[in-house]
This record gives structure tokens, sequence and C-alpha cells, in this order.
């Protein structure tokens, strides 16, 4: 839909001299109007989802062996949470390639409530992994794709 004015915009600015004064006064409101909009979807689906923060880490003294990794929900965005999806990145030492297999299992939700300010966690067990890693506690973990569902106002 934003498109479709995109373009008669340009075709009615390439004729811009030809309008009259009231047209012009029309496609500047079009104009602001669409920055609006784009920036108020910027913030609805890229800042305020950004502002739920998440970190993992290997913690098996506050998890169980079993669930070793604890993954931390802060929700600084000012909204309800109302569910997060996410994937779980592993890296070898001195590595960048990421080694959990994916859709295998590793992709993960939480569903809970989380209030505007409120942070949350829980502990989960270790993604399944390409290749054989003898010490779990030497990888890094890090939160791979996240979406955010935030209440409306």
């Amino acid at each position: 839909m934003v498109w479709i004015w995109i373009i008669g915009l340009i075709i009615a600015l390439a004729s811009w001299s030809k309008l009259p004064r009231y047209a012009r006064a029309v496609i500047i409101l079009c104009i602001i109007g669409i920055g609006v909009l784009t920036l108020y979807r910027h913030y609805e689906t890229e800042y305020l989802p950004g502002r739920v923060e998440m970190v993992v880490r290997y913690d098996p003294a506050t998890c169980s062996d079993a669930f070793p990794l604890r993954i931390s929900i802060d929700n600084k965005s000012g909204r309800r949470v109302k569910e997060v999806k996410w994937s779980i990145a592993v890296l070898k030492p001195g590595y960048l390639v990421n080694i959990a297999k994916r859709g295998a299992g590793n992709d993960y939700q939480w569903d809970a409530i989380i209030k505007p300010g409120e942070t949350t966690w829980t502990c989960l067990a270790l993604p399944i992994l390409q290749e054989p890693v003898n010490d779990r506690s030497q990888l890094t973990y890090k939160i791979g794709h996240k979406k955010v569902l935030l209440e409306k106002d």
C-alpha cells in the first residue's frame, strides 16, 4: 500500500510546476504522513522489541546439570511482553561458526507475561550440537534470532 503512494508521489512531483497550489499542499501532507507512519512502524517493530534484552550463560550452579543454561529476559520496553521466541547460537573458542543444529529442538519460547521493568529467568537444556564437544562450559552461548510480541497500548 505504501509503495502505491510513493509511486503516485513520484509521478506528482514530476509534474510539480503544473499542479495547483492545493494539490502541492496535499502532496506535501502525504509525504509527511508516510514519514510519520514509517517512523511509527520502526518504533513498533524494531525499537520496542529491541528493548527486551536477553542474556544466556552457562550456569550449572544456579540451574541443574540437566538444564545448565540460564536465560535472563529483561523487559525495558515500557509495554508488557506477551511472548518471546529465540534460538541459541553456540560458538567454540576462537571460532565464529554456530555449531548448534538448526531446527533440531533449538528454538525456544517464553509465553508468560513479563511486565515493564521486570526481569525473569529460566533454565534450559543445552542445544543439540553438530559436533561433539568435551567441555561445554568452554563454549560461548549467545541469543540467536529473537522475536518479541508486545501488548498494544
